[in-house]
């Protein structure tokens, strides 16, 4: 199978029906999200652990274990805190009832059978709700398997949007405010470097962090706000690099009111 870039959400549908997980991917398809799917919370676990999330649907009564106890593994994990989880069951009202009083931190409940527009919408909300007050990050790259993990690094204190060319990355930049740019070098139709003359022709440019295969000049260094080589950075180096730049662009931005 081969994997493509893509800028859509990807959610994780956890359904232990198959026909309704397709069904539900479908739907999401029409949405405009990404999905992968697991028929059991063990599943669900193993893929969260090796895979950034923008949101979960979940069915309540699974093979190995119910939905509830599930909810409750997740928020008791720093990775999935804060995932935006949407209930998506035949037990939905009595879950919501049963566990109303309890800090489950759900962001919808549906019932089945499924309502299309109600379920992308009640996805929509619960991404854009995580989304608010974080710092929004464009990360420029064609490796899907790097745009995962880097965001995986991140996803505690920023939300990331991804662009696989320079033209996707244009047009992302027109349509968006970004707070900062991580931007790989070698990418198709052109060089990174072509991305910075559109940047700083924004009303508010965002700073721009090089992370790419390759070492560069002195005199490219001075052009960004950092530079970062894939083989040489750790993923810690690569969290606090983007938290310092961060806080530096936010406090220029400060300082320019």
């Amino acid at each position: 199978m081969t994997l493509r870039a893509s800028n859509r959400p990807r959610v994780l549908v956890c359904e232990d029906d198959r026909d309704i997980a397709r069904l539900i991917t479908m739907m999401l398809d029409k949405g405009g999200f990404d999905s992968d799917m697991a028929y059991s919370a063990t599943e669900a676990l193993a893929l969260l652990a090796q895979t950034a999330y923008a949101a979960m649907t979940l069915d309540l009564k699974l093979p190995d274990q119910d939905g509830i106890t599930l909810i409750r593994t997740l928020r008791s994990q720093e990775r999935t805190r804060e995932l935006p989880i949407v209930v998506v069951s035949a037990m939905a009202g009595e879950g919501q009832i049963a566990f109303n009083n309890q800090p489950l931190s759900v962001s919808d409940w549906l019932e089945k059978p499924i309502d299309e527009n109600l379920l992308v919408l009640g996805l929509r909300r619960a991404i854009d709700g995580m989304a608010q007050g974080k710092p929004r990050i464009l990360h420029v790259e064609d490796d899907l398997d790097i745009q995962r993990i880097t965001a995986a690094i991140v996803q505690d204190f920023a939300t990331f949007e991804f662009a696989a060319t320079l033209q996707e990355a244009r047009a992302r930049l027109l349509e968006q405010r970004f707070d900062l740019v991580l931007l790989d070098l070698t990418l198709p139709g052109g060089s990174g470097w072509d991305l910075f003359a559109d940047i700083d022709a924004l009303d508010r440019p965002p700073p721009v962090v090089v992370f790419s295969a390759r070492e560069v000049s002195r005199t490219e260094s001075a052009r960004a706000a950092a530079v970062l080589v894939k083989a040489q950075t750790s993923n810690d180096h690569l969290l606090h690099t983007l938290q310092r730049v961060l806080r530096e662009g936010r406090a220029s931005s400060w300082a320019q009111l």
